[in-house]
Protein backbone atom coordinates (compact mmCIF):
# COMPACT_ATOMS: atom_id res chain seq x y z
CA UNK A 1 0.00 0.00 0.00
CA UNK A 2 1.50 3.27 -0.93
CA UNK A 3 1.78 6.35 1.01
CA UNK A 4 -0.92 8.04 -0.84
CA UNK A 5 -3.59 5.07 0.31
CA UNK A 6 -2.26 5.24 3.55
CA UNK A 7 -3.08 8.79 3.87
CA UNK A 8 -6.36 8.25 2.52
CA UNK A 9 -7.62 5.17 4.60
CA UNK A 10 -6.71 7.60 7.46
CA UNK A 11 -8.71 11.01 6.78
CA UNK A 12 -11.36 9.11 5.07
CA UNK A 13 -14.80 8.14 7.31
CA UNK A 14 -15.08 4.44 7.67
CA UNK A 15 -17.52 3.73 6.18
CA UNK A 16 -16.33 4.93 2.72
CA UNK A 17 -14.40 2.56 0.96
CA UNK A 18 -11.04 3.34 -0.54
CA UNK A 19 -12.32 2.71 -4.52
CA UNK A 20 -14.96 5.47 -3.99
CA UNK A 21 -12.82 8.00 -2.17
CA UNK A 22 -12.63 10.43 -5.31
CA UNK A 23 -16.48 10.18 -5.32
CA UNK A 24 -16.56 10.99 -1.89
CA UNK A 25 -14.32 14.19 -2.44
CA UNK A 26 -16.05 15.53 -5.21
CA UNK A 27 -19.41 15.27 -3.76
CA UNK A 28 -18.07 16.40 -0.32
CA UNK A 29 -16.81 18.96 -2.19
CA UNK A 30 -19.83 19.32 -4.25
CA UNK A 31 -22.51 19.63 -1.07
CA UNK A 32 -20.24 22.16 0.99
CA UNK A 33 -20.09 24.87 -2.08
CA UNK A 34 -23.56 24.01 -2.39
CA UNK A 35 -24.52 24.58 1.02
CA UNK A 36 -22.18 28.22 0.89
CA UNK A 37 -23.83 29.54 -2.34
CA UNK A 38 -27.27 28.50 -1.02
CA UNK A 39 -26.55 30.47 2.40
CA UNK A 40 -25.36 33.75 0.05
CA UNK A 41 -28.77 32.83 -1.84
CA UNK A 42 -31.14 33.04 1.42
CA UNK A 43 -29.33 37.30 1.66
CA UNK A 44 -29.35 37.65 -1.79
CA UNK A 45 -32.99 36.84 -2.06
CA UNK A 46 -34.06 38.06 1.00
CA UNK A 47 -32.61 41.87 0.11
CA UNK A 48 -34.29 41.71 -3.20
CA UNK A 49 -37.82 40.71 -1.51
CA UNK A 50 -38.17 36.89 -3.07
CA UNK A 51 -38.91 36.02 0.41
CA UNK A 52 -40.57 32.82 -1.19
CA UNK A 53 -37.11 32.32 -2.56
CA UNK A 54 -35.40 32.73 0.04
CA UNK A 55 -36.98 29.83 2.35
CA UNK A 56 -37.23 27.59 -0.41
CA UNK A 57 -32.99 28.05 0.14
CA UNK A 58 -33.46 27.63 3.75
CA UNK A 59 -34.92 24.06 2.88
CA UNK A 60 -31.91 23.87 0.22
CA UNK A 61 -29.29 24.37 2.57
CA UNK A 62 -30.97 21.68 5.39
CA UNK A 63 -31.28 18.98 1.53
CA UNK A 64 -27.19 19.80 1.42
CA UNK A 65 -26.66 18.73 4.85
CA UNK A 66 -28.26 15.66 4.57
CA UNK A 67 -26.51 14.78 1.31
CA UNK A 68 -23.12 15.75 3.03
CA UNK A 69 -24.26 13.14 5.54
CA UNK A 70 -25.11 10.72 3.36
CA UNK A 71 -21.75 10.81 1.61
CA UNK A 72 -19.73 10.44 4.80
CA UNK A 73 -22.17 7.70 5.79
CA UNK A 74 -21.14 5.84 2.29
CA UNK A 75 -24.61 6.05 0.08
CA UNK A 76 -22.81 7.86 -2.52
CA UNK A 77 -25.87 7.48 -5.24
CA UNK A 78 -28.30 8.49 -2.71
CA UNK A 79 -26.55 11.52 -2.09
CA UNK A 80 -26.17 12.29 -5.70
CA UNK A 81 -29.77 12.24 -6.52
CA UNK A 82 -31.12 14.54 -3.22
CA UNK A 83 -28.39 17.07 -4.81
CA UNK A 84 -29.66 16.66 -8.28
CA UNK A 85 -33.36 17.09 -7.43
CA UNK A 86 -32.69 20.10 -4.85
CA UNK A 87 -31.10 22.04 -7.74
CA UNK A 88 -33.39 21.09 -10.88
CA UNK A 89 -36.04 22.50 -7.79
CA UNK A 90 -33.88 25.30 -7.57
CA UNK A 91 -33.29 26.19 -11.07
CA UNK A 92 -37.17 25.83 -11.90
CA UNK A 93 -38.26 27.77 -8.90
CA UNK A 94 -35.87 30.47 -9.19
CA UNK A 95 -36.36 31.14 -13.26
CA UNK A 96 -39.94 31.11 -13.01
CA UNK A 97 -39.69 34.15 -10.36
CA UNK A 98 -36.94 35.99 -11.79
CA UNK A 99 -36.90 35.17 -15.11
CA UNK A 100 -34.20 33.32 -17.84
CA UNK A 101 -31.78 36.60 -17.44
CA UNK A 102 -31.01 35.63 -13.63
CA UNK A 103 -29.09 32.28 -15.27
CA UNK A 104 -30.65 30.17 -12.18
CA UNK A 105 -31.60 27.37 -15.07
CA UNK A 106 -27.78 27.00 -16.11
CA UNK A 107 -27.51 25.04 -13.02
CA UNK A 108 -29.51 22.21 -14.72
CA UNK A 109 -26.05 21.31 -17.25
CA UNK A 110 -24.08 20.01 -14.16
CA UNK A 111 -26.99 18.13 -13.29
CA UNK A 112 -27.31 16.51 -15.83
CA UNK A 113 -23.86 15.75 -16.51
CA UNK A 114 -23.65 14.27 -13.07
CA UNK A 115 -27.22 12.26 -13.63
CA UNK A 116 -25.20 10.88 -16.86
CA UNK A 117 -21.87 9.51 -15.38
CA UNK A 118 -23.72 8.59 -12.34
CA UNK A 119 -22.80 4.53 -12.83
CA UNK A 120 -25.56 3.48 -10.43
CA UNK A 121 -27.85 4.43 -13.07
CA UNK A 122 -28.04 2.03 -16.20
CA UNK A 123 -26.93 3.92 -19.52
CA UNK A 124 -30.54 4.39 -20.98
CA UNK A 125 -32.18 5.43 -18.06
CA UNK A 126 -28.98 8.13 -17.36
CA UNK A 127 -30.03 9.15 -21.08
CA UNK A 128 -33.34 9.76 -20.58
CA UNK A 129 -32.25 11.75 -17.49
CA UNK A 130 -30.16 14.05 -18.93
CA UNK A 131 -31.85 14.87 -22.01
CA UNK A 132 -35.04 15.36 -19.92
CA UNK A 133 -32.61 18.00 -17.52
CA UNK A 134 -31.56 19.32 -20.79
CA UNK A 135 -35.28 20.22 -22.61
CA UNK A 136 -36.25 21.28 -19.26
CA UNK A 137 -33.21 24.23 -19.49
CA UNK A 138 -34.38 24.57 -23.16
CA UNK A 139 -37.85 25.11 -22.30
CA UNK A 140 -37.50 27.34 -18.97
CA UNK A 141 -35.16 29.51 -21.31
CA UNK A 142 -38.32 29.91 -23.82
CA UNK A 143 -40.53 30.29 -21.67
CA UNK A 144 -38.88 33.03 -18.85
CA UNK A 145 -37.04 34.71 -21.49
CA UNK A 146 -39.20 37.83 -21.63
CA UNK A 147 -40.14 37.74 -18.14
CA UNK A 148 -39.90 40.70 -16.51
CA UNK A 149 -37.33 41.19 -13.56
CA UNK A 150 -39.61 42.38 -11.13
CA UNK A 151 -37.71 42.43 -7.98
CA UNK A 152 -35.29 45.37 -6.28
CA UNK A 153 -31.41 45.71 -7.74
CA UNK A 154 -32.22 45.39 -11.27
CA UNK A 155 -28.90 46.94 -12.33
CA UNK A 156 -26.87 44.32 -11.15
CA UNK A 157 -28.85 41.60 -12.97
CA UNK A 158 -26.36 40.61 -15.51
CA UNK A 159 -23.91 40.39 -12.46
CA UNK A 160 -25.89 37.49 -11.20
CA UNK A 161 -25.84 36.13 -14.64
CA UNK A 162 -22.45 35.75 -14.81
CA UNK A 163 -22.17 34.20 -11.21
CA UNK A 164 -24.61 31.64 -12.10
CA UNK A 165 -23.13 30.93 -15.44
CA UNK A 166 -19.34 30.69 -13.55
CA UNK A 167 -20.68 28.74 -10.47
CA UNK A 168 -23.03 26.49 -12.99
CA UNK A 169 -19.61 25.50 -15.13
CA UNK A 170 -17.49 24.60 -11.99
CA UNK A 171 -19.26 21.67 -11.23
CA UNK A 172 -19.61 20.73 -14.69
CA UNK A 173 -15.73 20.74 -15.44
CA UNK A 174 -14.70 18.88 -11.94
CA UNK A 175 -17.18 16.09 -13.70
CA UNK A 176 -15.38 16.20 -16.42
CA UNK A 177 -11.73 16.04 -14.87
CA UNK A 178 -13.13 13.56 -12.69
CA UNK A 179 -14.05 11.39 -15.78
CA UNK A 180 -10.73 12.07 -17.38
CA UNK A 181 -8.82 10.76 -14.44
CA UNK A 182 -10.87 7.83 -14.12
CA UNK A 183 -10.17 7.28 -17.80
CA UNK A 184 -6.29 7.89 -17.53
CA UNK A 185 -6.29 5.86 -14.40
CA UNK A 186 -7.90 2.89 -15.44
CA UNK A 187 -6.00 2.91 -18.48
CA UNK A 188 -2.56 2.96 -16.49
CA UNK A 189 -3.95 0.12 -14.84
CA UNK A 190 -4.49 -1.91 -17.53
CA UNK A 191 -1.40 -1.58 -19.07
CA UNK A 192 0.31 -2.28 -15.77
CA UNK A 193 -2.02 -5.43 -15.79
CA UNK A 194 -0.31 -6.50 -19.07
CA UNK A 195 2.86 -5.50 -18.76
CA UNK A 196 3.43 -7.06 -15.20
CA UNK A 197 4.08 -9.77 -13.54
CA UNK A 198 0.92 -10.82 -11.51
CA UNK A 199 2.87 -12.57 -8.42
CA UNK A 200 6.02 -10.80 -8.39
CA UNK A 201 4.98 -7.11 -9.70
CA UNK A 202 8.16 -7.40 -11.84
CA UNK A 203 7.50 -7.10 -16.11
CA UNK A 204 6.49 -10.01 -17.99
CA UNK A 205 8.43 -12.01 -20.58
CA UNK A 206 6.35 -10.32 -23.09
CA UNK A 207 7.01 -6.79 -21.95
CA UNK A 208 10.44 -8.02 -21.66
CA UNK A 209 10.80 -9.02 -25.41
CA UNK A 210 9.12 -5.54 -26.39
CA UNK A 211 11.61 -3.42 -24.10
CA UNK A 212 14.54 -5.51 -25.58
CA UNK A 213 13.31 -5.44 -29.53
CA UNK A 214 13.01 -1.48 -28.66
CA UNK A 215 16.57 -0.87 -27.17
CA UNK A 216 18.24 -3.16 -29.00
CA UNK A 217 17.64 -1.16 -32.24
CA UNK A 218 18.60 2.02 -30.51
CA UNK A 219 22.00 0.41 -29.11
CA UNK A 220 22.83 -1.37 -32.40
CA UNK A 221 22.21 2.21 -34.14
CA UNK A 222 24.82 4.09 -31.75
CA UNK A 223 27.33 1.71 -30.78
CA UNK A 224 26.23 0.94 -27.49
CA UNK A 225 26.85 -1.46 -25.02
CA UNK A 226 24.49 -3.75 -23.88
CA UNK A 227 24.39 -6.74 -21.80
CA UNK A 228 21.59 -9.63 -20.99
CA UNK A 229 21.51 -11.93 -17.93
CA UNK A 230 19.48 -14.96 -17.12
CA UNK A 231 19.53 -15.90 -13.48
CA UNK A 232 17.51 -18.64 -12.30
CA UNK A 233 16.91 -19.51 -8.64
CA UNK A 234 18.78 -22.74 -7.64
CA UNK A 235 16.95 -26.06 -6.26
CA UNK A 236 13.50 -23.90 -6.32
CA UNK A 237 11.85 -27.34 -6.94
CA UNK A 238 13.23 -28.67 -3.76
CA UNK A 239 11.30 -25.52 -1.95
CA UNK A 240 8.03 -26.16 -3.66
CA UNK A 241 8.34 -29.93 -2.49
CA UNK A 242 9.28 -29.75 0.58
CA UNK A 243 7.63 -26.45 2.06
CA UNK A 244 4.49 -26.39 -0.52
CA UNK A 245 4.09 -23.91 -3.54
CA UNK A 246 2.89 -21.25 -1.21
CA UNK A 247 6.31 -20.95 0.25
CA UNK A 248 7.51 -21.24 -3.36
CA UNK A 249 5.26 -18.00 -4.17
CA UNK A 250 6.55 -16.24 -0.86
CA UNK A 251 10.61 -17.10 -2.14
CA UNK A 252 9.63 -15.55 -5.66
CA UNK A 253 8.20 -12.33 -4.30
CA UNK A 254 10.98 -11.86 -2.33
CA UNK A 255 13.51 -12.26 -4.74
CA UNK A 256 11.38 -9.68 -6.76
CA UNK A 257 11.69 -7.66 -4.49
CA UNK A 258 15.41 -8.20 -3.98
CA UNK A 259 16.01 -7.40 -7.39
CA UNK A 260 14.03 -4.44 -7.56
CA UNK A 261 16.87 -3.30 -4.53
CA UNK A 262 19.91 -4.63 -6.47
CA UNK A 263 19.30 -2.73 -9.82
CA UNK A 264 19.08 0.27 -11.31
CA UNK A 265 15.95 1.97 -12.44
CA UNK A 266 17.28 2.17 -15.96
CA UNK A 267 17.71 -1.87 -16.15
CA UNK A 268 14.63 -3.58 -17.03
CA UNK A 269 14.25 -6.82 -14.32
CA UNK A 270 11.65 -9.76 -15.95
CA UNK A 271 10.23 -12.63 -14.70
CA UNK A 272 11.01 -14.71 -17.46
CA UNK A 273 9.13 -17.93 -16.54
CA UNK A 274 8.86 -20.34 -13.70
CA UNK A 275 11.67 -19.11 -11.23
CA UNK A 276 13.89 -18.19 -14.16
CA UNK A 277 14.41 -14.07 -14.42
CA UNK A 278 15.58 -11.56 -17.25
CA UNK A 279 17.64 -8.72 -16.43
CA UNK A 280 18.83 -6.33 -19.69
CA UNK A 281 21.40 -3.71 -18.78
CA UNK A 282 21.14 -0.87 -21.56
CA UNK A 283 24.42 1.25 -22.22
CA UNK A 284 26.02 -1.50 -19.83
CA UNK A 285 29.48 -2.72 -20.15
CA UNK A 286 30.00 -6.28 -19.70
CA UNK A 287 32.41 -5.57 -16.39
CA UNK A 288 29.70 -2.90 -14.91
CA UNK A 289 27.08 -5.52 -15.49
CA UNK A 290 28.94 -8.02 -13.63
CA UNK A 291 30.01 -6.80 -11.11
CA UNK A 292 26.19 -5.26 -10.40
CA UNK A 293 25.40 -9.08 -10.80
CA UNK A 294 28.11 -10.01 -7.91
CA UNK A 295 27.08 -7.69 -5.40
CA UNK A 296 23.27 -8.49 -5.70
CA UNK A 297 24.51 -12.30 -5.62
CA UNK A 298 26.70 -12.29 -2.34
CA UNK A 299 23.64 -9.91 -0.99
CA UNK A 300 21.07 -12.66 -1.46
CA UNK A 301 23.39 -15.32 -0.14
CA UNK A 302 22.53 -13.95 3.10
CA UNK A 303 18.99 -13.18 2.44
CA UNK A 304 16.18 -15.47 3.36
CA UNK A 305 12.23 -15.52 3.34
CA UNK A 306 10.19 -16.75 6.53
CA UNK A 307 7.84 -19.74 5.79
CA UNK A 308 5.90 -20.64 9.51
CA UNK A 309 8.14 -19.19 11.24
CA UNK A 310 10.86 -21.06 9.21
CA UNK A 311 13.88 -19.29 7.36
CA UNK A 312 14.27 -20.60 3.76
CA UNK A 313 17.81 -19.52 2.12
CA UNK A 314 18.16 -19.43 -1.72
CA UNK A 315 20.96 -18.55 -4.17
CA UNK A 316 20.57 -17.67 -7.87
CA UNK A 317 22.86 -18.41 -11.04
CA UNK A 318 23.18 -16.12 -14.00
CA UNK A 319 24.17 -16.59 -17.41
CA UNK A 320 25.79 -13.01 -18.82
CA UNK A 321 26.21 -11.80 -22.19
CA UNK A 322 27.79 -8.49 -23.55
CA UNK A 323 25.52 -8.07 -27.36
CA UNK A 324 27.42 -8.29 -30.52
CA UNK A 325 27.05 -6.10 -33.20
CA UNK A 326 23.78 -7.02 -35.58
CA UNK A 327 22.78 -9.76 -32.55
CA UNK A 328 19.39 -10.34 -32.39
CA UNK A 329 16.91 -10.70 -29.54
CA UNK A 330 16.49 -14.11 -30.14
CA UNK A 331 20.53 -15.10 -30.25
CA UNK A 332 21.39 -12.75 -27.61
CA UNK A 333 18.48 -14.52 -25.01
CA UNK A 334 20.11 -17.76 -25.89
CA UNK A 335 23.34 -17.29 -25.35
CA UNK A 336 22.63 -16.04 -22.30
CA UNK A 337 20.37 -19.38 -21.22
CA UNK A 338 23.59 -21.36 -22.47
CA UNK A 339 25.60 -19.61 -19.72
CA UNK A 340 23.43 -20.35 -17.05
CA UNK A 341 22.96 -23.50 -18.09
CA UNK A 342 26.72 -23.94 -17.10
CA UNK A 343 26.33 -21.67 -14.11
CA UNK A 344 24.00 -25.09 -12.70
CA UNK A 345 26.79 -27.27 -14.37
CA UNK A 346 29.47 -25.59 -12.70
CA UNK A 347 27.97 -25.50 -8.99
CA UNK A 348 25.25 -23.33 -8.86
CA UNK A 349 25.45 -19.65 -7.02
CA UNK A 350 27.82 -18.40 -9.65
CA UNK A 351 27.67 -16.07 -12.85
CA UNK A 352 28.99 -17.09 -15.51
CA UNK A 353 29.73 -15.08 -18.95
CA UNK A 354 31.18 -15.67 -22.72
CA UNK A 355 34.56 -14.89 -21.13
CA UNK A 356 34.48 -14.47 -17.53
CA UNK A 357 33.67 -17.43 -14.56
CA UNK A 358 33.20 -15.84 -11.42
CA UNK A 359 31.83 -17.03 -8.50
CA UNK A 360 31.73 -19.01 -5.38
CA UNK A 361 31.10 -23.18 -4.28
CA UNK A 362 27.50 -23.05 -2.85
CA UNK A 363 26.77 -21.23 -0.12
CA UNK A 364 23.82 -22.39 2.43
CA UNK A 365 22.83 -19.98 5.35
CA UNK A 366 20.43 -22.22 7.81
CA UNK A 367 21.51 -19.67 10.88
Amino acid sequence: MTAIEVYRLRRKPARVRIENYRKYVVLNITAIAGTLIHTGFIGLFTVIGADTLALFNILSVLVLAVSLWLNRAGMHAAAIYLMCLEIAGHAFLATATLGAAAGFHYYLWPVACVAVINPRMLPRQAAVIGFTLIALFAYLQLRYAALPYGFAYAEYLPLLLFFNVMAAALPLILAVVMVRQINESQERRLTEIANRDELTGLYNRRFGNDFLHQTFAASDRLARNYCIAMGDIDHFKAVNDRYGHEAGDQVLEDIAIALLGGFRRSDCLCRWGGEEFMIAFPDTTRETALAALERFRDRLASHYSRVDGERINVTMSFGLVSVRPGESVEAAIKRADHWLYEAKHQGRNRIVSDVHDTGADVLSHTG
